[in-house]
């Protein structure tokens, strides 16, 4: 029978699991904090702010990003998606920390929702109506709007128009 002593035995431990730890894949478990699931936001007033928590302590050569229908919107654990450029309809925001060969090892999903402000649509059609009506009036009625100094003609708004230029349009009273 082969006995070992004590640091010989200590030894031979330490270089094996030096040699194994190498190949050992850390069990990462990443959580969206922030939004809360099936969250509405309203476009394009609001943005999208994106929070999540990673644990344990990622290893180096991970890291983690934030994906708005697959797509990288910011890298870490926070990310912000404004909604002026986003459609109104539902998206998938994911959370994801990936290994050194940039393969996905942890991930958690959100479904959230873009609004649009009718508020904003509505004041759109009625001064895209205001000025139709102002160029189609008579070129009479137009010169007196060009004369009286209390009277302004209608801006010129068109489907195309962004909705930030709307925004800054004068409520008018309703007839």
């Amino acid at each position: 029978m082969t006995y070992f002593s004590k640091s010989t035995f200590f030894k031979s431990a330490m270089c094996v699991a030096l040699s194994i730890l190498p190949t050992l894949s850390f069990a990462y478990h990443i959580q969206i904090t922030e939004p809360a699931e099936d969250r509405a936001y309203h476009r394009p007033a609001q943005s999208i702010d994106v929070q999540a928590t990673v644990s344990p302590t990622l290893e180096m050569g991970y890291t983690t990003a934030v994906l708005l229908n697959g797509k990288v919107v910011g890298d870490g654990l926070t990310a912000s998606v404004p909604t002026i450029d986003l459609v109104a309809g539902e998206y998938t925001l994911e959370a994801i920390v990936m290994d050194k060969n940039a393969q996905t090892v942890a991930s958690d999903t959100r479904t959230v929702y873009v609004i649009q402000n009718n508020q904003i649509q509505r004041k759109k059609r009625a001064a895209i109506a205001e000025r139709e009506a102002y160029d189609n009036s008579s070129i009479w009625h137009k010169i007196a709007v060009g004369l009286n100094p209390k009277v302004q003609a209608p801006p010129k708004v068109y489907e195309s128009t962004p909705t930030w230029e709307i925004r800054d349009l004068p409520n008018k009273p309703n007839k």
